[in-house]
């Protein structure tokens, strides 16, 4: 998708500002942890405010041998990628160049990014769109998707490292 139609790949401008400094790669990696934190923090608030989520579906794929956990850490790498790249730099970018209000590209692609994950139930969907706000929020603040990534691959590969 990045090639089609394009002389060079335009993976670059969908990625936004990379490392090209010590400090903003620090800095990246520092709010992808905070991000982290943060989406920990709300999360032990929904589970005790609306109970456990955890269904049958989501325990059945969480990894158990070592084998399951490298497998799980590659695929959480290429999600926490692919998905900042799709939700955040293609559909925020071209929502915001259609509608022309930023904030309403923000919470168009969250909605779509909350709806791609109802296959987990809908308190899960609520909770990832949320969570797609604060990633698309932090996407137009550094204008990158990088610390993005970082944030959304750890998350994901915690859920299932980490999970009791």
């Amino acid at each position: 998708v990045c090639r089609i139609g394009r002389p060079r790949s335009a993976l670059r401008s969908l990625l936004g500002e990379g490392w090209n400094r010590l400090g903003r790669a620090c800095a990246d990696i520092a709010l992808g942890i905070a991000g982290w934190l943060l989406i920990k923090a709300f999360e032990v608030a929904w589970f005790r405010l609306l109970g456990p989520h955890s269904g049958a579906a989501v325990m059945a794929i969480l990894p158990h041998s070592t084998a399951e956990r490298i497998a799980w850490i590659v695929v959480s790498l290429s999600v926490g990628f692919c998905e900042e790249i799709v939700y955040r730099g293609y559909l925020q970018t071209q929502l915001a160049a259609f509608t022309r209000r930023p904030a309403l590209a923000i919470a168009l692609q969250a909605a779509l990014f909350g709806y791609a994950h109802a296959d987990q139930g809908a308190g899960s969907a609520a909770r990832l769109a949320l969570y797609g706000l604060g990633l698309g929020a932090l996407a137009v603040w550094r204008q990158s998707r990088v610390a993005g990534i970082v944030c959304h691959a750890w998350t994901n590969i915690a859920s299932g490292l980490l999970r009791r």
